[in-house]
């Protein structure tokens, strides 16, 4: 068989997201900590690498508590013993899996790729989609949100070796840093936002509370992507801008956006588990108010009313919550400059340049939060709520293939090499292989 040129694409896009991205995600992560480390910064380099760490420690965490407490052997099913031999397996794996967990994503999406150019098609994915969606999930709301917090919030202080960077003579030495801590949260940024572009897509599942109609949206993709890039954008520098102004009273601002999510999921019918979680990683953008399962993991199925409440609850209600912070920084302004224009801050020996680098900050962010708003809106009419309205028979004449579709063309465009029993065989030992 020969390959497609769109199979090629395709297969050249998943190693550049799949593998390269998150490979330049990790290693800029842990050259800003070794950096961190170089220069005695010692809070900040432990912080980056906790945020490595923290995915694998969440979802070895998840197996030690099923394992040990949950797990059940036999015939009749059985807890088994708890002893001291259990427990240090369990340890080990609690502490050490982390270690290894940054490169198991990484690793799946070399199998998958290799398996597609093997088999030449796109059998794989559909196979290996749920695992690398599970880790990349984790990945991208439990460790590249918070190190973009963390990089931008140290970029924003301008904090180096006890004193301040001098913005008028920068040095080569403060100019590598400078570069490392920004191109690390750009990376960061750029893997949340495929993150939620990934998770928060069309899932019409025939257990659905009720049905989704893929069909319907023709700009879906499109309107998701604009809303993800600026509400992403637009949550995650507020957050860093509120600890470098409102220092600790920021946590106050984060805890009232997770109740406002909390409340919005609630209303919209979660379980009260499910809602603590999403309401959690909806800080950065709203999240599983489409799918039936989250990550393959959480069953969320909403209806058209509950998806409703959830993300315009989530997206207006959260804004308004960051924008109060931001509302907070000007009254700050107003009646304790002295409180803003703080002396451990970059611009503390020129105060009008300080004064008017907060004016603008606000300015811009909140801008960015009402354009977050109205894509949100946009995103909302355009394509979300089309997507519960059952189409007509013209529509459904009109509407394009779906992704199922076209992996089922292009499977049958390239059938196996040769149809023999050996090969046959060897595929299906190769699959149950994998798969264990």
């Amino acid at each position: 068989p020969i390959f497609t040129c769109k199979l090629w694409l395709y297969i050249l896009w998943k190693f550049l997201t799949s593998v390269l991205l998150k490979m330049l995600d990790i290693g800029t992560d842990l050259a800003a900590a070794s950096e961190h480390f170089e220069r005695r910064d010692w809070l900040y380099g432990i912080l980056t690498l906790f945020f490595v760490y923290l995915p694998g420690f969440t979802l070895s965490a998840a197996f030690t508590i099923w394992g040990l407490f949950y797990k059940k052997v036999g015939e009749p099913p059985q807890k088994k013993e708890f002893t001291l031999e259990r427990l240090g397996r369990y340890a080990l794996l609690l502490f050490l899996f982390p270690l290894i967990y940054p490169i198991i994503p990484i690793a799946l999406a070399f199998l998958m790729i290799y398996l597609m150019v093997r088999q030449k098609g796109k059998k794989p994915k559909k196979f290996m989609g749920h695992d690398l969606a599970q880790f990349k999930s984790l990945e991208g709301f439990l460790e590249s949100g918070p190190s973009f917090c963390l990089q931008t919030y140290i970029l924003m202080l301008g904090y180096h070796k006890g004193t301040n960077i001098d913005w008028h003579n920068i040095k080569e030495d403060d100019l590598e840093r400078l570069l490392l801590l920004s191109f690390s949260s750009l990376m960061s940024f750029v893997n949340l936002v495929k993150t939620a572009y990934k998770v928060n897509i069309p899932d019409p599942d025939e257990r659905r509370l009720q049905p989704q109609y893929p069909q319907n949206c023709k700009c879906f993709k499109l309107t998701l992507l604009l809303f993800n890039i600026f509400c992403i954008l637009f949550r995650l520098t507020c957050i860093s801008y509120f600890f470098v102004y409102l220092r600790q009273y920021a946590t106050i601002i984060i805890f009232a956006g997770f109740l406002v999510n909390l409340v919005a999921y609630l209303l919209g019918g979660s379980m009260l588990s499910i809602a603590i979680v999403l309401s959690a990683i909806s800080l950065f953008v709203p999240n599983g108010y489409l799918l039936y399962n989250f990550a393959g993991t959480l069953e969320v199925n909403f209806s058209l009313e509950g998806s409703r409440m959830v993300f315009l609850g989530s997206t207006i209600g959260v804004n308004l919550v960051w924008g109060g912070g931001i509302a907070a920084i000007y009254g700050l302004i107003g009646s304790d400059l002295k409180w803003i224009l703080r002396d451990d801050i970059f611009f503390s020996g020129e105060h009008d340049l300080h004064y008017r680098y907060v004016l603008w900050s606000n300015t811009v962010l909140g801008i960015l939060g009402i354009l977050s708003i109205l894509f949100g809106l946009l995103h909302w009419f355009v394509s979300v709520r089309q997507l519960f309205e059952e189409p007509t028979d013209e529509m459904q004449e009109n509407a394009p293939p779906s992704d199922e579709e076209n992996a089922q063309c292009n499977d049958e465009e390239n059938p196996p090499a040769i149809d023999t029993p050996d090969n046959d065989t060897a595929a299906a030992m190769e699959m149950k292989t994998i798969e264990s």
